[in-house]
């Protein structure tokens, strides 16, 4: 059975990697002034491709949006922000109105600064279709971080003073070590992007979903894209020999 999931993983990774990618973005970061910082993202598609806008209705194509995975000592100043040069026309697949952009498309997400040192790690999450085929969800990394954020304020200064006792220490470490031992282990597969074959990853999960499911005996079969690799976090629980085993695969 573990050598039918082996294999079975190996084929979809090949047959993923086959055909070059139609979408590629590209991000940068802008400071505003001393307590802003812009995250633009910019998108250029192959010829009869779209990437969708951020106001797309509910049952449409994937809008584009900005998600935070870790954020400290900053905040969001707003919702991600489309550029210009957008279209909306009635879409025959959908059958809705939808906004997108062909060729070049820019989005911009607005950042605080709250705090001396700040950290955000984030990502853009885009659709993109043409007339026969969808890109499925797909998401490009952006990661601020910084220590010349605005002074701390003195409240903050007691607040962190205050963290600092040794009854916060003993009780943060309790805390901790609780977290520790409940956290599970995961494995997650991660391959080079060079070359996205979207379209034949739609068509095998379409076709193989459900057979893959069954030989790697998870539930569900999401993948993550960053500007160089393709994630697939299929297993979130390993144990100790599964993950020695899929390590050597």
């Amino acid at each position: 059975m573990r050598k039918f999931a082996y294999t079975t993983l190996l084929l979809f990774l090949t047959a993923f990697v086959a055909v070059q990618a139609q979408v590629s973005f590209s991000v940068a970061y802008k400071r505003v002034n001393p307590t802003t910082v812009d995250i633009v993202f910019t998108g250029k598609a192959d010829p009869g491709w779209h990437i969708y806008s951020t106001d797309i209705a509910p049952g449409g194509p994937t809008a584009a949006e900005f998600g935070v995975d870790r954020i400290k000592g900053a905040k969001l100043k707003g919702k991600l922000k489309a550029g210009p040069g957008a279209k909306t026309t009635q879409d025959p697949i959908f059958e809705m109105p939808v906004t997108f952009f062909e060729h070049t498309a820019t989005f911009t997400q607005r950042v605080e600064l709250l705090e001396k040192d700040y950290e955000l790690k984030g990502y853009l999450k885009y659709g993109a279709c043409n007339d026969e085929n969808c890109l499925p969800p797909t998401s490009i990394d952006a990661k601020l971080k910084g220590t010349d954020g605005p002074a701390a304020a003195p409240a903050a200064e007691a607040d962190k003073a205050a963290e600092a006792s040794p009854e916060a220490q003993s009780e943060n470490a309790a805390v901790a070590d609780s977290a520790a031992h409940s956290e599970t282990v995961g494995l997650m597969v991660e391959v080079p992007l060079e070359g996205a074959a979207v379209e034949n990853l739609t068509k095998l999960l379409e076709a193989k979903g459900r057979l893959i499911r069954r030989a790697l005996a998870v539930d569900k079969l999401p993948i993550e894209f960053t500007d160089s690799t393709v994630k697939f976090p299929w297993f979130s629980e390993c144990g100790a020999d599964e993950r020695k085993a899929y390590t050597h695969f």
